[in-house]
């Protein structure tokens, strides 16, 4: 009886009891060494360009990915608001363009204020107000803060006055997003430009300076444009002044003599008291002599 032979592909099954032969069609079970290494290269070159990542197949983990903490919030201990401080104690509107500018320039226009403590107190709010706004020192703490309102935008409103004053809580609560205005109580605060103030007490051998045609003084440059204003303002005021006295001198010297011809001499010769004095007395002389002339003709 031939015996039976498998093919290398082929097992065969023997039923020693029903000697029924099963023959079965194998595939190679042998893992395939290209498809590891590829997935290993693939996971290597997301490590890379994703370091923010771990994989958490190494970890035995089911999810693949897994995000790097992120570090835990901490709340401001500061407040931020915008302010505004007013000069006039009986302001009740929003300043206008014109007002705010002139506010800039005196420095009480508006800052963005950072409070360190935002639980301060009325005494942490001063102090922080006055850092940012000096001339509220002249007010001794005798300050208001108002807003505007919902109904009316151009109209300010006051703020409460808690009796513990105001503190960066009850402001917090009372301003919300609106700009905060600062008002003072019993005066008024000075419109003086800052920079006039700073500038008088600079020294002059320390920054650029230069001399006013005008006057002959030598003065920062950095203020020379508001003393070329004032002095080209001061200098006409006291050229009209001398005027003024020449016309009335003259007005002594030739009393028939009306004050719009005065000045016009005095123009016509710039101004020069001696040659309009000498240019009158030739048309007086002038004048006599053809009124003699005339009074001997006849």
């Amino acid at each position: 009886m031939p015996t039976s032979q498998a093919s290398p592909s082929t097992v065969v099954v023997g039923d020693s009891v029903s000697g029924v032969r099963i023959n079965t069609s194998a595939t190679s079970s042998e893992p395939s060494t290209s498809q590891g290494t590829s997935s290993g290269q693939n996971l290597s070159e997301i490590t890379k360009l994703f370091p923010y990542f771990q994989t958490q197949a190494q970890k035995g983990s089911t999810n693949r990915f897994k995000y790097a903490p992120y570090p835990k919030f901490k709340p401001k201990e500061t407040w931020t608001h915008v302010f505004i401080c007013l000069a006039n104690k009986d302001a009740e509107t929003v300043p206008t363009r014109p007002e705010k500018s002139e506010l800039n320039d005196a420095g009480l226009g508006e800052q963005k204020i950072v409070f360190p403590n935002k639980n301060g107190s009325f005494a942490h709010v001063r102090s922080t107000l006055e850092k940012v706004f000096p001339k509220m020192k002249d007010l001794d703490g005798a300050f208001e803060i108002l807003r505007t309102t919902s109904c009316a935008r151009r109209f300010l409103s006051a703020i409460p006055i808690p009796p513990l004053g105001y503190t960066v809580p009850v402001l917090k609560d009372g301003l919300g997003h609106a700009t905060a205005y600062i008002r003072p109580m019993q005066k008024n605060l000075s419109m003086e430009s800052v920079s006039k103030v700073s500038d008088d007490n600079v020294d002059l051998k320390s920054v650029p300076t230069i001399k006013c045609v005008n006057c002959g003084e030598v003065v920062a440059l950095s203020v020379m444009r508001n003393h070329h204003c004032d002095c080209q303002s001061s200098s006409m005021e006291q050229h009209e002044s001398i005027r003024e006295k020449d016309i009335a001198t003259l007005k002594e010297m030739f009393p028939n003599e009306c004050t719009a011809k005065l000045s016009s001499v005095l123009s016509t010769v710039d101004g020069d008291l001696n040659k309009a004095a000498a240019s009158l007395a030739g048309c007086v002389a002038v004048l006599m002599m053809n009124l003699n002339q005339m009074i001997l003709n006849h």
